[in-house]
């Protein structure tokens, strides 16, 4: 099966010498180091919550009667300006929304935004997940401007096109209108009601771009420089139109968002009829269908154990149109791409499969696995890659390889202390990890730890003896401790592995000098100078 590797950097050596360059290794990471892991899989399917974060107050009471409620910048600029002109317009019609139990605990919280005078909602339909249904007891909805409501009915809900219809009993309530016809290809640059933890919604710009894969192509990607907007969040055109909605998060901290066009909701609202309103005493014993008892599902798995992986690419592509919001679905449809060499497709599932389920590690390291990968450690994609590695860690703490693979973002990075604590971890998960202990001995010299770095670096080459880097860390550790003559043998191992090795020769050099041996310092300089030419 296909392995992807992340990419290797160059470092400057411990004595800081120009000539020294320790590289750290490229840590093959694969996507299938085990089997698929069935259990993990069959118990996660339709049986997860939505990842919904509860927010105590969306909107909060000091600001109720505010008619300015979001939180705006002054209009010291045409863009604040805007923004502030479009919140003013858009405030009273955007809503919280908070599910509950019979217990008064909080299932779900979420943004909606009022489609109709006569007190229709619309929101995600994750909002109200299968998993939740039975418990939910009552929903509560505040307005920007202060009013409160139970939800008294539920007009539509849709697991496949992601949309759902809330009815509350009032009229005359401020609505903002659908814009089903708005062409995201020519106009990208929109705004969005954003969260921020501390200080609740807002209004930010961002960008939509249509899904470019085939499994996608029906999903919205909408990122920006501000913080993400909560599940449910309305997007707007410039004039104030609803044209899209938050449907899923990607917990990073470069933040990317699915969200859905409002086509359906649309087609739902025609007419302004409330025909096939449930009460939520019904609503409650709705039954779903799940993966789990769909044959279909059932043969793409087999498809995957018997490595038949264009037919099960297939199934799966299909299984998703069906079942978008099963994360499962998402990440088999993301390693099947991947096994048939289409690694946008794969990225593009692995993203989906985190955004649906981030607690389940084995979609973040296949996410990691797929992420961009830039020798730049401070660029977006290392961002990127650090925070799926760490959540990878999270969810699998036993699982070694992810943890070498974040120890190496570690490095790349700089942070060795951090990278240290992270690669005592991969050896006390696989102590016979010739990488892990090459870069543990590497980043403890960083941090001046010669010592343990010696006694590292001999467990490193006893189980790796033809690693050529790692007998010339050795060299360089010992030249550090001022033990000449240990440096030479280690760096006599590097030039017998490797005889065009120019910085071992002319680090041997010095080695034979420093112990007073001139006439192998000579010849070792000699061929270091043939070599270099």
């Amino acid at each position: 099966m296909g392995i992807l590797s992340i990419v290797a950097i160059s470092s400057a050596c411990i004595a800081d010498e120009p000539l020294i360059a320790i590289p750290v290794p490229a840590i093959s990471f694969s996507l299938s180091d085990e089997p698929l892991p069935e259990d993990l899989l069959l118990s996660e399917l339709h049986s997860e919550a939505p990842h919904l974060t509860p927010e105590p107050s969306l909107f909060p009471e000091t600001a109720a009667n505010d008619p300015a409620l979001f939180e705006s910048s002054p209009p010291e600029s045409d863009t604040n300006s805007r923004i502030l002109q479009l919140a003013i317009k858009v405030a009273p019609s955007v809503v919280s929304i908070r599910v509950w139990d019979e217990f008064g605990a909080e299932l779900a919280s979420g943004v909606g935004v009022l489609v109709s005078p006569s007190g229709i909602i619309l929101t995600d339909a994750e909002l109200l997940h299968p998993s939740l249904i039975a418990d939910i007891d009552y929903i509560t909805v505040r307005t920007g401007v202060g009013a409160n409501f139970c939800v008294e009915e539920i007009i539509h809900h849709d697991l496949v096109s992601g949309i759902a219809l809330l009815g509350v009993n009032a009229s005359d309530l401020p609505y903002l209108k659908l814009d089903p016809t708005y062409d995201f290809s020519d106009h990208p640059d929109v705004t969005m009601v954003a969260l921020h933890p501390s200080e609740g919604l807002s209004l930010n710009d961002a960008t939509v771009v249509a899904g470019s894969t085939p499994a996608t192509r029906d999903w919205l990607e909408l990122s920006g420089t501000d913080s993400p907007g909560a599940i449910g969040s309305p997007i707007f055109s410039e004039d104030g139109h609803v044209i899209g909605l938050v449907a899923l998060h990607v917990p990073l901290t470069k933040w990317v968002n699915f969200a859905l066009p409002i086509d359906s909701a649309a087609s739902s609202l025609a007419g302004g009829s409330r025909r096939g309103a449930q009460s939520l005493d019904a609503f409650r014993r709705t039954d779903y269908p799940t993966v789990r008892r769909d044959s279909k599902f059932l043969a793409a798995w087999e498809k995957m154990r018997a490595a038949q992986y264009r037919g099960a690419a297939v199934a799966f592509l299909d299984l998703t149109r069906r079942f978008p919001r099963e994360a499962s679905c998402w990440a088999l449809l993301a390693l099947a791409s991947h096994e048939n060499g289409d690694n946008s497709e794969a990225a593009a599932c692995a993203r989906m499969a985190v955004a649906l389920n981030p607690t389940i590690g084995f979609h973040w390291k296949n996410f990691a696995a797929l992420a961009p990968s830039n020798d730049d450690a401070t660029s977006a994609d290392s961002s990127v890659l650090r925070d799926s590695l760490e959540a990878a860690t999270e969810g699998l703490p036993r699982d070694w390889r992810s943890w070498l693979a974040l120890a190496e973002v570690y490095v790349r990075a700089l942070q060795f202390e951090t990278a240290e604590r992270a690669l005592r971890q991969v050896v006390s998960l696989h102590a016979d990890s010739g990488e892990a202990l090459y870069l543990l001995a590497y980043s403890q010299g960083k941090l001046g730890k010669y010592q343990q770095a010696q006694l590292t670096i001999e467990r490193s080459v006893r189980i790796r003896p033809r690693h050529t880097e790692s007998w010339y860390l050795m060299g360089l550790l010992y030249t550090e401790t001022h033990q000449p003559e240990f440096a030479a043998e280690a760096f006599e191992k590097v030039v017998t592995l490797n005889p065009n090795h120019p910085h071992a020769w002319i680090n041997l050099s010095r080695a034979w000098n420093a112990a007073g041996n001139s006439t192998k310092a000579l010849l070792a300089f000699r061929k270091y100078q043939d070599i270099a030419r």
